[in-house]
């Protein structure tokens, strides 16, 4: 009823896929089945707009139920700054990169470099001190 609504008022959803979580202290057999459920479903996209494929970008490749190690932040369930990065990498290759659906409707923020991929400096300048833990890749 939320996406019928949604679109009513000309609004897109867009949903993201859940993110592995495996080796974290939340993890548990049920939950990975029902994360797999809900990743399933979203996959079929229907009713939204499209699916962002988080999941497919942070996984593992040789351990596809566990975070490539350098993109969490050593719990096993949160992105680091890397691993947000590569989120974001995957909002605009799925969604703003050229030849997308949405490409030529979108204006690129202020400073964005899309040939590099790359927020621009000053986003990153302006984020509070408070909002950053330095942490090594990979490191707790």
């Amino acid at each position: 009823d939320l996406i019928r609504r949604a679109h009513a008022r000309g609004i897109k959803i867009y949903l993201g896929t859940l993110t592995p979580y495996l080796g974290s202290t939340y993890e548990r057999p049920a939950g990975e089945k029902v994360r797999q459920q809900v990743n399933a479903w979203i996959r079929k996209g229907r009713g939204f707009n499209g699916v962002i494929h988080f999941d497919g970008a942070l996984r593992d490749p040789r351990h596809p139920h566990h975070y490539i190690g350098a993109d969490q932040c050593g719990d096993d369930l949160h992105p680091n700054d890397i691993g947000y990065h590569i989120m974001a990498e995957t909002v605009y290759n799925e969604l703003f990169a050229p030849g997308k659906s949405l490409a030529r409707d979108a204006t690129p923020p202020r400073g964005w470099n899309a040939a590099q991929r790359h927020p621009p400096a000053t986003a990153r300048a302006r984020r509070p001190a408070s909002s950053h833990r330095a942490r090594e890749p990979g490191g707790r």
